[in-house]
């Protein structure tokens, strides 16, 4: 079950801090526990770092213990991600008044604990708006200021480069070190075109680096062709699989074929959320006919697409993390959205035939 933490209104006379540690040192825990205004509370782990964020003023971060769901560069990469201040036990055992003016004036954000997802958002059709969605998620989740990134695996040249500037660093050069990963809203961002992939997929490098995406983010969102160098490894890595698809004959025959292409995978992985998206659903007889066999509907919208709203990735959210939609928004969770996922049928109203795509049976 998705545990959510949101950070509670402020406390204007205290201000908690967190001590992550192993082996908190005694002075410093005395000095903080003789000062009134101060909360302090503990933990000793990189999960414990992450679940205090949403109430904590101040991190003291000292040496605490990785888990395996809580990397440490994961840790680190969200502790970037906010704005509340990090010292060290021994920075702020000299300047704890220094330490505590920063914390107060701190312009807090909201932070909260999510699991990691590794997402493929994928399909053999093209035109289907698969690259605009892939960015479109990332925007969105990028909003709860939790560390985010998008790869490119795909045929042709670059979406993000054509889309956001000739002046982003390259997957290439991230891996050959000459230069580092470009931002776009606080996203992480590796583009990629094939020629070069095909260079970097028998770089020895590249294994330890996708497995370090993994860790490193709360959510790595990759835009992919599934006949991509990559793909094998991507799909070792993937919590999900996103297939993409519009109402078009030959794009439903081409999902349905990437389907059974992953039918084996799914028999072995149960952990494995596989997905059908269609996206530029035009009419209410297209949506109504296809709702027995897609999990979210996608309504024809050019300027969402062109603008890259990223309100148009809260249905698929909601897949990934369920009650997304009514997080992100509680003021609006009763009323219509524009993009929605729609009503499923019984499988008696669907002639018997449905089945949610991401459960075997």
């Amino acid at each position: 079950m998705l545990n959510i933490f949101r950070r509670k209104p402020d406390q204007r006379d205290k201000l908690i801090v967190l001590l992550a540690s192993r082996e908190p040192d005694p002075k410093l825990v005395e000095v903080l526990a003789a000062r009134p205004e101060v909360i302090l509370r503990e933990t000793f782990t990189t999960r414990g770092v992450i679940r205090g964020l949403p109430d904590a003023d101040l991190v003291i971060l000292g040496d605490v213990i990785p888990l395996w769901d809580v990397d440490t560069s994961l840790m680190q990469h969200t502790l970037e991600s906010t704005n509340i201040p990090v010292a060290k036990p021994e920075g702020m055992l000299a300047q704890p008044e220094e330490w505590i003016a920063t914390a107060r004036l701190a312009n807090r954000k909201k932070v909260q604990y999510l699991p990691a997802r590794f997402v493929l958002v994928t399909g053999w059709a093209g035109g289907v708006g698969k690259s605009t969605i892939a960015l479109a998620i990332a925007k969105r989740f990028r909003e709860r200021n939790l560390p985010t990134t998008i790869l490119e695996a795909n045929e042709g040249g670059s979406y993000l480069v054509s889309r956001l500037g000739p002046q982003l660093h390259s997957l290439y050069d991230v891996i050959t070190g000459e230069g580092k990963a470009s931002e776009w809203g606080g996203i992480k961002l590796h583009p990629i075109d094939y020629r070069a992939s095909q260079v970097l997929s028998e770089d020895a490098r590249m294994p330890d680096f996708l497995a370090g995406l993994k860790k490193g983010y709360t959510l790595v969102v990759v835009d992919a062709s599934p006949n991509h160098p990559f793909w094998p490894r991507l799909l070792d890595l993937a919590t999900t699989i996103l297939i993409v698809s519009t109402p078009r004959e030959d794009s439903l025959f081409q999902a349905e074929t990437l389907l059974k292409e992953l039918q084996p995978m799914r028999a072995v992985r149960p952990d494995l959320h596989v997905h059908l998206i269609m996206n530029m659903v035009r009419t209410l007889g297209e949506r109504v006919g296809m709702s027995g066999m897609v999990d979210v509907s996608i309504p024809y919208n050019e300027r969402m697409a062109t603008q890259l709203d990223p309100h148009m990735a809260d249905p698929i959210l909601n897949l990934l993390y369920p009650g997304w939609t009514r997080e992100a928004n509680p003021k609006a969770a009763k009323k219509r959205s524009p993009v929605e996922k729609p009503v499923t049928k019984s499988p008696e109203k669907a002639g018997g035939k449905w089945r949610p795509l991401g459960k075997k049976g």
